[in-house]
């Protein structure tokens, strides 16, 4: 079971870790989650991957041009999913 195994431990926060480097390094910032749209989305998706780029542009313009109240929260990392 992939619960159990040992080398998922702690593998969140070593993200977090790296990506604090990356950003002192160029300035850009990753997350666990990232969540982009509107603040009161009524309509959220979920998404990983190259789809993710898609949706978020997708929310954007609903947000901007059509006053929609939607979102996308982009997952960075799938295993293990950080109950925190």
């Amino acid at each position: 079971v992939e619960a159990a195994n040992p080398l998922y431990d702690g593998l969140a926060d070593l993200f977090e870790a790296k990506a604090a480097l990356l950003k002192e390094k160029t300035g850009h910032s990753y997350a666990l989650y990232a969540y982009e749209g509107h603040p009161d989305a009524t309509h959220v998706v979920v998404v990983m991957g190259s789809g993710a780029v898609t949706c978020g542009e997708t929310a954007h313009y609903l947000v901007h041009q059509k006053a929609q109240k939607v979102g996308v929260l982009k997952v960075r990392l799938f295993r293990p999913w950080d109950a925190q």
